[in-house]
């Protein structure tokens, strides 16, 4: 096995595991709460109550880590492609 394919996979694993922590750490509100929280506030009304502050206040370490993800795969897809135009002009 190649060293890179290695740390890869370790990274890869690492993060799956920071995934499955953060997702496990979260309050997903199951008692229908999430439902009743309007996208505006109205005139007065409290900001913790918006669904933009539980988005990215409640749901933002979760919203990182699938980021993180998202872009690891994208410079992973770039990497793999690299790697096999390398081996077609061979």
């Amino acid at each position: 096995m190649d060293k890179k394919y290695v740390i890869g996979a370790a990274m890869g694993i690492a993060m799956a595991i920071m995934l499955c922590g953060v997702m496990l750490d979260t309050d997903w509100q199951t008692n229908d709460e999430m439902s009743e929280i309007p996208f505006t506030p109205e005139e007065g009304a409290d900001f913790t109550k918006t669904l933009n502050y539980a988005i990215f206040e409640t749901y933002g370490p979760l919203l990182l880590v699938v980021g993180m993800l998202l872009f690891g795969a994208i410079i992973g897809g770039a990497a793999v492609s690299q790697e096999e135009e390398d081996e077609h002009d061979d």
